[in-house]
């Protein structure tokens, strides 16, 4: 008789085996160890082979088929069939590879039958972290890449100007322009003598005193408007001022103006070599060809001077009428809009009228703002009203004399006034600002609007928007400003 310790007959009864307590714990031990064996072996798998083995057979830890009875088929040729991608790797972009990291093809499974040497299970553990390592790298760069590109979606973000913290409760600002010859050039105005210069594109700005006015002289100028082009620049402000620059802004002169001219310079137009158009809030219209020498009037009468002289206007409003003009507006051709300082009715011009043609709102509230979209009027006229609504008149010809008829836009502003608008050339994307901070964008040509929540929390109210290019600016109340 053999005493082999895995024995689990007796060669005096091949019948049977005999029930005693040395062949019961001989079995308890057999048992233990082929149980250990399963739980190692199914360990070093893949979760994937894990997932799609059933039950296998203690056969196939000795690389043989197992005979399963009554039918004596192979347990491998039952089990489902499965291969492992040729290749694992990380979620990247083209060109770009996992520094650290081997690119390498997974691991080959020819069969589901697993071999028991210990060094193959140790070698295949290895493959499968390996390559969950490369795909944990690769799903974090992808997730970077996202984060990156979220954190470049572009945004309205305030910007640091050197306003002083006394006055900047009371500063507001009023007008921005680059040149377009050197972009990076560029001005920025306000009341209380607010003067800013950029020449890195405006990423920094500096206080400057032009035309030799003095800190003190300075802050009595509510600087208003301001344009350049071709490295020639125009500032006007109030009481009635108006600065020259030659150099995009490094040195400015002051142009000395009429005491006779009617009105304060409301806005400026620089359009090259020496010239510019100027405007008044009583509605004079200027231009010259001689940087500021002489000036030449382009409408034969003031404002008021035309509705009062004709009574019977029908616009309502305009009779007896002795206000000023806002919110003047021009476009590319020198086509004009202008609304009166009551809102209560607006007027049109373009060059070669000899007088300013005044229209009825033809809307239920007072006009607040108005202006053209894209940069002609002919593409249509937009206004808002100060209980935060916006108007558009369709494209056509919006400069005739009758009254224009204007389509109210879906936008819920909360009551709170729209103090301006910008349409984009393409007509299509578009922002309107206001009190309280509020700001709205639309990229459907104004049918709908979406709130923008950049400056809600800044105690300011946005007076008015502006683009150069792709990047815009907002100005404000308390010296506020935000770039897009």
């Amino acid at each position: 008789m053999s005493d082999s310790f895995f024995a689990l007959t007796e060669p005096v009864d091949r019948g049977r085996i005999p029930f005693n307590g040395r062949n019961i714990w001989r079995a308890f031990v057999f048992g233990s160890l082929l149980g250990g064996l399963s739980c190692v072996t199914l360990w070093s798998l893949p979760s994937r082979a894990k997932s799609q083995l059933y039950p296998i057979s203690m056969g196939s830890f000795y690389n043989r088929p197992v005979m399963s009875s009554p039918f004596a088929q192979p347990v491998k040729a039952l089990l489902p069939s499965w291969q492992a991608p040729k290749r694992w790797q990380p979620a990247r972009a083209e060109g770009e590879t996992a520094e650290g990291f081997e690119l390498t093809d997974s691991m080959d499974v020819k069969s589901p039958a697993v071999s028991s040497s210990a060094p193959d299970a140790m070698h295949m553990r290895r493959q499968v972290l390996k390559t969950a390592g490369m795909a944990s790298i690769g799903v974090a760069a992808e997730m970077h890449g996202l984060h990156a590109k979220a954190a470049a979606k572009r945004n309205w973000r305030p910007i640091d100007l050197p306003v002083d913290e006394e006055k900047k409760p009371r500063t507001i600002l009023f007008d921005i322009t680059f040149d377009n010859k050197d972009p990076k050039r560029g001005v920025l105005v306000g009341n209380l003598g607010t003067f800013f210069t950029t020449s890195d594109g405006g990423k920094t700005w500096v206080v400057q005193s032009p035309g030799r006015l003095g800190a003190d002289k300075k802050q009595k100028y509510s600087f208003v408007a301001c344009s350049m082009t071709d490295g020639e620049g125009w500032v006007v402000g109030k009481p009635a001022v108006l600065l020259h620059t030659t150099n995009a802004g490094e040195t400015w002169q002051r142009i000395p103006l009429s005491p006779k001219l009617p009105g304060v310079p409301n806005s400026i137009t620089a359009l090259g070599n020496g010239k510019a158009e100027l405007t008044t809030d009583a509605g004079a219209i200027y231009t010259t060809v001689n940087t500021g020498r002489n000036w030449t009037a382009q409408v034969q009468e003031s404002i008021d001077a035309t509705l009062n002289r004709v009574s019977s206007s029908g616009v309502s409003g305009a009779s007896y009428y002795s206000g000023k003009i806002v919110s003047i507006k021009r476009d590319v051709d020198g086509a004009r809009l202008a609304v009166s300082s009551r809102g209560n009715f607006y007027l049109t011009w373009r060059p070669g009228d000899e007088f300013w043609i005044p229209h009825n709102r033809g809307v239920r509230r007072l006009i607040s703002s108005m202006g053209v979209v894209g940069d002609k009027i002919d593409n249509g006229i937009w206004l808002s009203t100060a209980a935060g609504e916006i108007w558009k008149a369709p494209a056509g010809n919006n400069m005739a004399p009758e009254d224009l008829t204007f389509t109210e836009e879906k936008i819920n502003a909360g009551g709170y006034s729209l103090l301006d608008v910008y349409f984009r050339p393409d007509g299509k994307q578009a922002w309107a600002v206001g009190g309280s901070g509020k700001i709205f964008e639309s990229r459907d040509g104004g049918a709908s609007w979406k709130s923008d929540k950049a400056a809600e929390d800044l105690p300011a109210n946005l007076y008015k928007i502006k683009f150069f290019g792709d990047e815009g600016y907002i100005l404000g109340s308390g010296g506020i400003a935000l770039k897009y």
